[in-house]
């Protein structure tokens, strides 16, 4: 099983969210490897499962050749809405994903809150 979903996105300057689904941040698992997915182009990163909602909670990248370009990384406790939109979809049909996450009890319970809301 991967540490990650992913999702290809239209109407944003991002061509795919891959959202983290364990404790294993999906970004090191592109760092060195070949990317199959994306040629050339941007990813966003939802590690709402590894950082819950702190300033780390997305990060985004380009990519070249199959590959994430290093010094393109960049982190953020926001992302534009059509990645919140995204994730919000995902964890709502996964909640589970969120109830096994290595996340505090309370952090858990907030998130799987403010899904049920909306």
């Amino acid at each position: 099983m991967n540490n990650y979903y992913r999702i290809k996105l239209s109407d944003s300057q991002y061509d795919f969210l891959i959202i983290a689904t364990t404790h294993e941040n999906p970004i090191n698992s592109f760092l060195n490897n070949y990317i199959s997915f994306i040629e050339n182009g941007k990813v966003a990163f939802d590690l709402t499962v590894i950082n819950g909602k702190s300033f780390n909670r997305y990060a985004f990248a380009e990519v070249n050749n199959h590959k994430i370009i290093i010094s393109s990384i960049i982190v953020s406790s926001t992302a534009d809405e059509t990645i919140t939109n995204e994730s919000n979809k995902f964890f709502s049909e996964n909640i589970d994903i969120i109830e096994q996450s290595v996340l505090p009890k309370a952090l858990k319970f907030l998130l799987i809150n403010e899904l049920q809301k909306k």
